[in-house]
């Protein structure tokens, strides 16, 4: 299963150069700044900023997200469900 696509309202992303990482750091900063309630959601946040494109998209798998931030599947899961709740992610 894919997360849906990672986006906040009234950010401008910066476009990257074709050779770049697919990485915002407009984003990422957004992310840094954002109280989410929890520290391990809010790793998941990061994580899920530092996979995003130039429009703010991302498709990794929970697998992904939970191998990258040493944590289960389900409590993945949960966090993004959390961040869903929040309108973080769409």
């Amino acid at each position: 299963m894919l997360l849906k696509h990672l986006c906040f309202v009234n950010i401008a992303i910066a476009r990257l150069s074709a050779w770049e990482c697919p990485m915002s750091m407009e984003l990422m900063v957004k992310a840094m700044k954002t109280k989410v309630g929890n520290p391990l959601r809010k790793l998941v946040l990061l994580k899920l900023a530092d996979n995003a494109n130039d429009q703010g998209e991302c498709w990794p798998s929970y697998n992904y997200i939970a191998e990258q931030c040493e944590m289960s599947r389900r409590s993945v899961m949960d966090h993004v469900k959390n961040l869903n709740c929040r309108v973080f992610t769409s």
